[in-house]
Order: structure tokens, then sequence, then C-alpha cells
């Protein structure tokens, strides 16, 4: 007799299954009651949410092909985008309803847990111990009470599903409960991207406890793998697409460069990641929003978290006959870390608490049933009170822990504060926390934030933004130009910081390093008038013959007024000024008339006097010169 099949089995029992389910449920709903009074912050949530117009309108028609056919911050995830308009549908931008939603689907999530791993196994208490730790460990707190993160709690929403389907079907194979299945993980692809491990999780199963692959010799194991492997096809096909969607998605712009962070760091960072988790999964302190990528880790570190994964692995290959749960759960842990383990890296940090959300249930199984395995043991009465005492314990320290951690994503300003307290040079909480106390005033407290931020990281794209924001309340055009010079030389820049340090290029009379600029921003939006019309003016009226170009600055300013219905009489004044550099004074005639009488009926008044004047220079055929 191997500890796979010690007698832990129960027979289904509504009352008491149903009991447990309603604890799950009530247990987390109460344990994440207090996050109906939290904020949005400012960390993913604006781009999700708070100054995202189509998300911001519902569900509408326009939305729902954009969540099919964009992007969402480097993501392609159309449901969790439909799960956001749909709050915004009906809550508006009541953050704490947001909240809400997440917690109400992780509940849905801790009682599911139960249910399926009952369903696999009928081992009760085991199944309802996973179930707990994932509904009140702290390591999973950020990916409830974190908005931006509705596309975890989703992605195991439907992952649980599909696992129950595919129960379903390996119980009585049909056409119909295949589909089934395969609907159930289609849906799961729309939420995140993670779930592209799903199907060979599906194999581990098969191992224990479904039992339908019994590890022996190599040819024999080959022979039981083929027709689990084609079972599986269409799952591995709809994985391959969510892979090619996710790299389409992220790559130029989520994804770090080689250079940045080569193939050795980042295999480094990985081993170490690994045993991070594991630490955490049993010690979940000094917990943050965001833990800085240190580059390069020291040997020693690396190499104690090597010898300790690769001792587990040992073991849990060793534990494969006797103890298959052991095996499983190890392995489902490390592979379904895969995509977010940094092999890929897709941002600037070095773990992520989100990223245990899936894969530390693997853990949470082999413990539980080891633990079970032990207690059996014990006589009946003996092992209610070690099992009683053990649970209430890590149930309570649990809850204690996630409670507190939970209170931390108030607002930015108290979960970036956490941030800077547990970790060191995070120039990512720095620069937020800065963001916030700006937006309420508090720049000389911003200022120092930004300062420190600076210092720990020049290449932060958004923070030389927020520096360039704040030189430009200040009037400090010379450190506007000197910050988004250094923007745009990282990657990502937009037309608008391309605008911009045109903007202040041209306040430095740094003139062809403006048209640079300029013209840099209208290859990255060829419709963005204000640059169109800028660049026009230039090419229609510097004074320096060497700027000038009329059949450029008409094809410029036409497609500005074009763009905008002609209804603007400052850009009908740009195309005026460039038909007369183009020598074609009938047409700078008519539209500088047309400009003033669009001034006039609009109520731009003020412009007209200057309007006339060069309406009167173009009537004898002289062109116009900025200064005149």
């Amino acid at each position: 007799m191997t500890d796979a099949d010690i007698p832990l089995r129960a027979a289904p029992d509504r009352r008491i299954d149903g009991l447990i389910c309603i604890a799950l449920f009530l247990g987390t709903l109460l344990l994440y009651l207090p996050v109906r009074n939290f904020d949005f912050v400012n960390f993913d949530d604006p781009g999700y949410i708070t100054t995202h117009e189509l998300v911001q309108e519902g569900l509408t028609w326009e939305g729902v092909k954009w969540a099919f056919t964009g992007t969402h911050l480097s993501n392609w995830h159309p449901l969790t985008t439909l799960s956001h308009m749909a709050a915004c549908q009906f809550f508006g931008l009541k953050a704490g309803w947001h909240h809400l939603v997440n917690v109400f689907v992780h509940a849905g999530n801790a009682a599911l847990v139960f249910l399926v791993l009952f369903g696999m196994t009928a081992a009760r208490w085991p199944a309802a111990a996973v179930a707990a730790a994932l509904a009140f460990h702290p390591l999973h707190v950020e990916s409830v009470a974190w908005i931006s993160e509705r596309k975890d709690v989703l992605c195991l929403t439907f992952w649980l599903l599909t696992v129950w389907t595919y129960l379903r079907w390996t119980e009585r194979p049909g056409r119909g409960r295949y589909a089934l299945l395969i609907a159930s993980f289609a849906a799961g692809i729309l939420t995140k991207p993670m779930i592209v491990t799903l199907p060979f999780a599906l194999i581990l199963l098969d191992v224990w406890p479904l039992g339908r692959f019994k590890p022996g010799r190599p040819a024999e194991m080959a022979r039981q793998m083929k027709p689990l492997l084609w079972e599986k096809a269409p799952l591995f096909a709809l994985a391959a697409f969510l892979a090619f969607m996710t790299v389409r998605a992220q790559e130029g712009d989520a994804m770090v460069e080689a250079d940045r962070l080569p193939a050795h760091m980042r295999l480094a960072n990985a081993v170490v990641a690994y045993a991070w988790y594991l630490f955490k999964a049993v010690w979940p302190t000094k917990l943050a929003v965001f833990y800085p990528h240190p580059g390069t880790w020291p040997a020693g570190i690396v190499a104690t978290a090597a010898i300790l994964i690769a001792g587990l692995t040992l073991v849990a290959v060793r534990q494969l006959r006797r103890r298959p749960f052991v095996a499983v759960g190890w392995f489902w842990f490390l592979g379904t870390l895969v995509p977010v383990i940094g092999l890929v890296q897709v941002g600037d940090q070095a773990v992520a608490d989100r990223y245990s959300y899936i894969p530390l249930i693997g853990i949470y199984i082999a413990v539980a049933w080891l633990a079970a395995a032990f207690l059996e043991r014990f006589e009946p009465r003996e092992r209610r009170k070690i099992a009683g005492g053990l649970a209430g314990a890590a149930l309570l320290a649990s809850v204690a822990v996630s409670s507190a951690q939970i209170r931390h994503w108030r607002d930015s300003e108290t979960l970036f504060r956490r941030a800077l307290a547990v970790t060191e040079g995070n120039d990512i909480a720095h620069n937020n926390l800065a963001t916030h106390l700006g937006n309420r005033g508090r720049m000389d407290e911003a200022r120092g934030h930004l300062k420190q931020a600076y210092e720990i990281n020049p290449h932060n794209p958004a923070l030389l933004e927020n520096l360039a924001k704040v030189a430009q309340l200040d009037g400090d055009i010379a450190g506007v130009t000197h910050y988004l010079s250094q923007r745009v030389a990282e990657p990502g820049a937009d037309a608008a910081t391309w605008f911009t340090l045109a903007g202040a290029q041209a306040g430095l009379n740094r003139l062809e390093p403006a048209i640079g600029s300029l013209e840099a921003a209208l290859r990255l939006d060829p419709d963005l008038v204000p640059a169109l019309n800028a660049l026009a003016g230039i090419r229609a009226s510097h004074p320096d013959p060497r700027f000038r170009d009329g059949s450029v600055a008409v094809k410029l300013a036409s497609r500005a007024v074009e763009l905008t219905g002609g209804a603007d009489p400052a850009l009908l004044d740009t195309l005026a000024m460039a038909h007369a550099e183009n020598g074609a004074f009938e047409s700078a005639v008519q539209t500088e008339s047309k400009a003033i009488e669009v001034a006039n009926g609009t109520g731009r008044t003020n412009l007209t006097p200057a309007l006339l004047r060069r309406l009167e220079l173009y009537r004898n055929s002289q062109p116009f010169r900025r200064g005149q």
C-alpha cells in the first residue's frame, strides 16, 4: 500500500460539503470586506480604468470590438477587459465596487478549488485545506486587492472550470463534454496569458489523482503518454495561439530587451525567484507591490537557490510512485510559474506576489496530502486534535498577516510608502508616490521622491516624464528639454512626448532639433494635429529660408484642417501661410478669409487683427514671415 492509497476518501455529503463552500466563501468575503472603502491606485489602474475612456463608457459595440482586436496595457485579454467595462457600466468609477468584484470572484475560486479537488480525490479535508490556503494566504492579497489584477482571479476561475470539465470528460468521454472542455479553456485564454500552462497541468492530473498514467519503464510510459497528448491537441493549439497573441502584444513595449538583461541574468533570477516564492509561502513578510530587479544576483544566493530547487525536484521524482501527489504538486508549481519566472522578462520586477496565485496551489496540494498521510498514523480522536490544532494555527496566522497586508492597499500613498519601507532601490515606488503627492499639491514632497528615484534609475521612462512635468510647472524649459531628451532615448516614447520635447527645444531656440522631434512625433502618429500645425507653420513662415518648404507646409496644414473639419481658425491661418509660401496667393486669400469668418463666428475675435494683417499681405502677393 502506498500513501496515494491511504484511506482519505469520503463519500459526498451535500450538507457538509455545502457548509465548507459557504464557510470558504463567506470567510473570504469577511477577510476582504475592508476593500469596499479603498481607492484606485496609480499603478496600472489608470491604464485599465481611470484614464481609459473606452473602458469607462461601459459595454459598447466599439468597446467590445476593441477588446478583441486591440491590446490593453500590452496585454491581450478580451474577457478581462470586458469585465472592467461591465464594472464601469454598473458602478461607474466607484472604486469600492470594482474591488468587491475581485473579492467575489476570489471567494468563488476558493469554493471551486474545494469542489474540484474533492471531486477528483474524494479527500474532503485535504481539499478544504488547499482551498483555505488559496483563500487566506497573504501572498494572494495582491491578486485580490489590486483592481488591475482582475485577470488573475478570472484566469483561475476558468482554469478550475476547465479542470472540472476535464474530470467529467474523463469519467464519461463524449463530444458534448469535450466541446465544453474546449469552450471553457478558450474562454480562459481570454483572461490572462498564464493559463497557457493548463494543458501541461492536466497531464500532471492524469498521473495523480486521475491515475490515467502509471510511472514505469520508458517504453511503457511513452505508450501511455501518446494518447494523453493527442487528446489534448486542441488545447495545445489554443495555448500556442495565446502565446502568439501575448508575444505580439508585449513585444517592443513591455518586454525587456536582451541587452538590458542578458540570458544568464534572467536564468539566475528565475532560479532565485523559485526559491523566493517557496520562502514567502512559508514566511510571508515584507510583501510589496513591486520588487526591483537587481540585475545580477550574488553567486552564493543563486547557488543556494539552485541546490534547493534541484534537491526538492529530486525528492519529488523519487516520491513519484509512493506519493505521486508530491511530484504532481511540485511540478505544478515549477511548470505554472514558467511564463512569469523571468526567462522572458516582462516589466522591471524581479518577482511579484500575484505570480504565485495559481502556482502555489501545487505546493498546497503536496503539503495537504502529505499532512493527511502523516496524520493517518494516529488514532482518529488524536488525529482530529492534531489536525484541528495545526489547521487552526495556520488559519489564524494567515488571516492575521493577510488582514494587515490588505490594509496596505487602501490608496496609492499607503501602498507605495509600504513598498519603500520593505524594499531597497525602488525607483518605481518613489515615482508612483511622487505622482500621488504631486496630484494632491504636495509638490515639495513629490520633488524629493522624484530626486531619489532619479538617483536610483535615471532610465525609468515614467519618472523622466514626471520630472519633465515638474520642470514645466517650474518654468524650467531647459529641464524639460533635458528630461524629455532622455525619455525619448528610452523605448516606448509616444508622439505626445516627442511633441512636448519639440516645444521645449523651440523655446530654447534649438530649431533643428525641434523639427526633428516634430517629425518623430508624426512618424508615430501621422494625425497628431498640433504637430502637423507646428511643423507646417515652420515650413511656411520661418524667416530662415533653410527651414521653409511651401509644398510640404501645404500638405501638412491641409491634413490638419481636414482632420478638424475646417473648424479651427488657427489651422486655417497656417494653411493660408503655406499657400502664400507656395506662391498660391489667391488660395491664401480665400483660406485666410475663411479663417477670419470662423474666428468671428466662434467668438475667437482676439485672433482677428493678426489674421487681417496677414490677409492684406496675401492680397499684395507677399508671404508671411514670423516676426512680421
